[in-house]
């Protein structure tokens, strides 16, 4: 795998000069697989994530581990995940309903109608970020510098995944898009919202909003949000949910898919005045739980 000098490169775009072999070759093989996806690139530079991650924290399945990611509310969220790296294509995820295990007695079919295989189908979608550099840092030589420049391109864009999945917007739809969440507004409510969850599965884990979390916090039970539980079930606390939103689900049915294409634009005029570039990040993702009915979606009470 050809090395890619980051700020070399970005330099070169800045200053619209033409890219070096080693990269003419990074970015035609980054449109290549770009195109055999059905992915339309439109970066000034494209290449693949693993060219942007340390490749001393990559597991066998050449995945980031969960100690690369900078954000720990990241690595939480997704060392638990369903994650599948380097899709071709649009990929299918199923999901087998445990109930289609049944005692018969003999001569009884085993098939039962009522019992089904569903899948969701997964397709890239254009996920942007952005962060802004100085131009003075982009003439550091330092490797490790540059290192931590790649690991801040790549944690933007996790950060950014992250808080559109635990989100109620659409294009790709947020888990609590179209949902109409459970008002909650005391602690038997909360109770109740968790019991009802853990009857449909196991393993399950809070996801908690900064607004959610604040209400928690004022009511009328103790402990409360206590090493890292709540009501004796692990508890993520993370603005990346989208506030006032808490979600209850096990994070191992959450399907995660990455398109393994980055694509890098430079801006290098808007904020020269303070001696900064703009560097414009594209990825390709998408989620889904693999059956809806393993999430809880609640939101709190304004005035309670």
């Amino acid at each position: 795998m050809e090395k890619l000098n980051l700020f070399e490169t970005i330099n070169r775009l800045t200053n619209k000069h033409n890219l070096q072999q080693n990269e003419n070759k990074i970015n035609e093989r980054a449109i290549e697989k770009a195109k055999g996806n059905a992915i339309n690139t439109i970066g000034q530079f494209n290449c693949e994530l693993r060219q942007l991650i340390d490749a001393s924290v990559y597991e066998d399945t050449k995945t980031p581990s969960a100690q690369y990611f900078a954000s720990p509310d990241v690595a939480k969220i997704m060392e638990r995940v369903f994650y599948m790296p380097n899709c071709k294509n649009n990929v299918s995820v199923p999901y087998i309903s445990p109930d289609s295990a049944q005692w018969r007695p003999e001569g009884v079919p085993s098939s039962d109608p009522n019992n089904t295989i569903s899948s969701r189908k997964l397709t890239p979608h254009r996920l942007c970020t952005q962060i802004t550099l100085s131009k003075a840092l982009l003439n550091c030589t330092s490797e490790q510098v540059e290192q931590k420049i790649k690991d801040a391109l790549v944690n933007a864009i996790y950060e950014k995944l992250i808080s559109s999945i635990f989100s109620a917007q659409n294009n790709p739809d947020g888990l609590f898009f179209n949902v109409q969440p459970t008002t909650i507004s005391t602690k038997d409510e909360l109770i109740e919202f968790q019991y009802n969850q853990d009857k449909q599965s196991s393993n399950n884990v809070w996801v908690i909003s900064a607004g959610a979390k604040n209400k928690i916090n004022k009511m009328d039970f103790n402990p409360l949000i206590n090493d890292d539980k709540l009501l004796n079930s692990e508890a993520i606390c993370t603005n990346l949910c989208e506030d006032g939103f808490i979600a209850y689900l096990p994070l191992n049915y959450l399907c995660v898919a990455e398109w393994n294409v980055i694509s890098i634009n430079v801006n290098p005029i808007t904020k020269a005045v303070d001696g900064n570039v703009e560097i414009y990040v594209d990825a390709y993702f998408d989620f889904a739980m693999s059956n809806d009915s393993l999430i809880s979606v609640g939101k709190f009470v304004e005035n309670a």
